[in-house]
């Protein structure tokens, strides 16, 4: 996966991470494997993105630890509760939460309002 696309994907569904961690998950994105989703409690934003696991991330860290490589590829080895992350030379394991899903439930998307990427 190209790490830019990734970050840049990323960045726009970064303005629905909490700020404060009122709930810790609302700070987390939500990946299901084709999609990115943020929450809030005020704002939602779900977007398109393939990644080859489902669970939640903290958004924060995901964002800093993948803007600041410089790595042109970035791969995921997924665990039972962790993510090992490979940019270039430089791995990291971040924990994978589960649970608390239902948070990020979304209202149907009728065609009127869906939006493509």
């Amino acid at each position: 996966m190209i790490r830019s696309d990734l970050v840049a994907r990323l960045k726009l569904a970064a303005p629905a991470l909490a700020k404060r961690e009122i709930m810790p998950i609302l700070t987390h994105f939500l990946f299901d494997g084709k999609q990115v989703t943020a929450y809030n409690d005020e704002i939602g934003l779900r977007l398109p993105c393939t990644v080859p696991f489902e669970g939640m991330v903290r958004g924060d860290l995901l964002i800093d630890l993948l803007d600041s490589s410089k790595a042109k590829e970035v791969e995921f080895e997924p665990a039972e509760t962790e993510v090992l992350i490979k940019a270039a030379s430089a791995k990291m394991t971040v924990p994978l939460a589960t649970g608390g899903e239902e948070l990020f439930a979304f209202p149907a998307v009728t065609k009127g309002t869906e939006v493509k990427d």
